[in-house]
C-alpha cells in the first residue's frame, strides 16, 4: 500500500496520481479525506496550499506538500481553494501558472470580500 507520504511526494514532485485511503488526486488537485478539503492544486510554475487547519493528520499533509513543493507557492483557505478550482475549471491547471491565478485577480474577490 502505499504510504500518504510517498502519495503526496509523487503528486507535488511528479504530477502523479497515487491514491491512499485518505488522500486521492483528480484534475491537478489533491484532496484530503474527499473533497470537502482540496490540500493542494499542482501549477505550471508552482503550487497552492490549503491552509486551513482541520486535524494533526492534515497539518502533518500540509507540511509535505510545502517540503516537496518547489516553485511558486501560494497559501490560501479552503474556500478560496475551491473557489479557484471551480474558476480554474476543468483546464490543466500544470500548465496554468500560479502568477496567472494573482494577475487575473482570481483572488481579489476574496480579499475585498
Amino acid at each position: 500500500m502505499t504510504s500518504r507520504e510517498e502519495c503526496i511526494k509523487e503528486f507535488v514532485t511528479f504530477g502523479r496520481k497515487l491514491k491512499t485511503p485518505n488522500i486521492f488526486s483528480e484534475n491537478d488537485v489533491l484532496y484530503s479525506y474527499g473533497y470537502h478539503f482540496p490540500l493542494c492544486i499542482r501549477m505550471k510554475d508552482g503550487y497552492i496550499i490549503n491552509k486551513s487547519k482541520y486535524s494533526p493528520t492534515t497539518s502533518r499533509q500540509q507540511n509535505c506538500c510545502r517540503s516537496y513543493a518547489n516553485g511558486e507557492v501560494l497559501e490560501v483557505e479552503t474556500d478560496k481553494m475551491k473557489e479557484i478550482i471551480n474558476i480554474i475549471g476543468s483546464v490543466n491547471k500544470s500548465e496554468v501558472p500560479v502568477s496567472d491565478v494573482i494577475k487575473y485577480r482570481i483572488l481579489e474577490a476574496f480579499e475585498n470580500a
